[in-house]
């Protein structure tokens, strides 16, 4: 249901950034970077999106700041370029992409914190933190799902949040539109 998600978002969230498939279903020529099964999909997402939702999408910003806080879908030294952070030694250098205490991610669709010093254990205003918040959609820690996280500005309270929604009927819908049926299959191994 891309065009219904698109929707949704437009009508519920006042900032949004773009994501790697946002940029696919508008610039096709980037598609050869993704994997085969992904790159069904997003023919299969930009086919079925309206004008009106790919312009949206293909109008949202790579990187928002807002109260000494970083949102970027991938990396923050280059939003644009969809770089993976799986580890803290992948992380490590990004550090040096940004001058807010915190950077959110959610490119690898992992829920993970990630600090610039190893005497963090909790998150403060003296170190600096990378957190990926997971994802809605297609989480791939092995737990199916829906992840996303909570930041409370004033007390800098981090919380990840999962959630579990309608992963069957999700998986059916995939199924049912031809797409590669190990996408429906991830969706139900949230991996």
């Amino acid at each position: 249901n891309p065009n219904e998600c698109v929707e949704l978002i437009r009508s519920r969230c006042t900032s949004v950034i773009m994501g790697n498939h946002d940029q696919a279903v508008n610039d096709l020529d980037i598609v050869e970077k993704f994997s085969e099964v992904a790159r069904e999909a997003i023919f299969w997402t930009a086919r079925n999106l309206n004008e009106q939702s790919l312009t949206y999408l293909n109008e949202l910003p790579y990187s928002m700041t807002r109260d000494n806080l970083l949102f970027v879908h991938a990396s923050p030294i280059r939003p644009d370029r969809w770089t993976y952070l799986f580890t803290i030694q992948q992380a490590m250098p990004e550090f040096d992409g940004f001058d807010e205490n915190i950077c959110f991610v959610g490119h690898t669709h992992a829920p993970r914190v990630f600090s610039n010093s190893t005497e963090a254990t909790v998150i403060n205003k003296e170190f600096k933190f990378i957190i990926n918040v997971g994802s809605v959609g297609q989480p791939r820690d092995g737990d199916p799902r829906v992840s996303f996280g909570v930041f409370d500005t004033e007390t800098w309270d981090y919380k990840n949040i999962r959630s579990a929604y309608e992963v069957e009927e999700a998986a059916y819908k995939i199924m049912q539109n031809g797409l590669p049926i190990i996408l429906a299959e991830r969706l139900k191994r949230g991996r």
